[in-house]
């Protein structure tokens, strides 16, 4: 579905799933599974956030697994979340709902 890097490894949002596997290669960790439609993904120094399309969520996990927290939630009915990216200090992330229109969202880490 997506995939994102940091300086140790690569992470991707799959069918279900959450996963992790070193940049030099080697067997894949399950961060998190049974998600709905994990989507986009984005990574910082601490965590992994993606967008649960099928739910209208934005979550996180620990780079190393953990328990999986809800970050954000879509407005409304119907959202959609998509494009998440970080700074230092902030997770952005597109939000499209049927009863709002668009909009940009931005969530202090």
């Amino acid at each position: 579905m997506d995939i994102a890097v940091d300086s140790t490894s690569v992470y991707w949002t799959e069918n279900g799933g959450v996963k992790k596997v070193s940049i030099s290669g080697g067997t894949a960790t399950t961060l998190s599974s049974n998600l709905n439609f994990p989507g986009d993904i984005a990574v910082d120094a601490a965590n992994v956030y993606w967008a649960d399309g099928g739910i209208g969520k934005v979550k996180k996990i620990a780079l190393t697994g953990g328990t999986v927290t809800t970050v954000a939630s879509a407005s409304g009915t119907i959202g959609t979340i998509k494009f998440l990216a970080l700074d230092s200090t902030n997770l952005y992330w597109t939000e499209a709902n049927v009863t709002s229109g668009s909009d940009i969202k931005k969530l202090a880490k």
